[in-house]
């Protein structure tokens, strides 16, 4: 069931920008906000914006008619893994698919570049994430990397097939 006022699922314009960008800034900084409404700072996972592009991060951004209304980007671990990271969809678009087409886009780029598996960590308090994930495919797994001491932490991974 939809939220109120809204109205179904919405195709998006997924493209690829720099996390310098302003559209990316912003849609960093609401996401943050909101963490920090559910967190406590030691328990938030950012990102290194200096050397996000330089170590073979992607970031992206979905826009609706224009607006930049949702984010996500992939960070290099290894040759074989990368993590999912900054994973967020403005709440007026909740509910409506957007996050699906990020996580579409991101997973096949990730192919692209020749990654075997994603990881990613999420909260304990996510629970559209969880949901989202799980039903994506994604396996829990155990902490791993920075996660292993957070006891908010959430861990999934997902194989992509040869």
């Amino acid at each position: 069931m939809l939220p109120v006022g809204r109205t179904g699922v919405i195709t998006v314009d997924v493209r690829e920008v720099s996390i310098h960008s302003d559209d990316a800034r912003a849609l960093i900084a609401l996401l943050d906000r909101e963490l920090l409404g559910e967190y406590a700072p030691e328990d938030m996972h950012t990102v290194d914006f200096e050397g996000f592009h330089r170590d073979g991060g992607v970031f992206v951004v979905a826009y609706h008619s224009g607006t930049p209304i949702a984010c996500g980007a992939l960070r290099p671990i290894s040759d074989a893994d990368v993590e999912l990271k900054r994973m967020y969809v403005v709440d007026s678009h909740r509910g409506r698919g957007v996050s699906r087409q990020v996580l579409t886009f991101l997973e096949s780029k990730a192919r692209q570049l020749g990654f075997r598996r994603l990881l990613l960590e999420t909260g304990d308090q996510q629970e559209a994430a969880i949901g989202l994930y799980s039903a994506s495919g994604y396996e829990q797994v155990e902490a791993f990397g920075e996660y292993m001491n957070g006891s908010r932490s959430i861990c999934f991974a997902k194989e992509f097939q040869s």
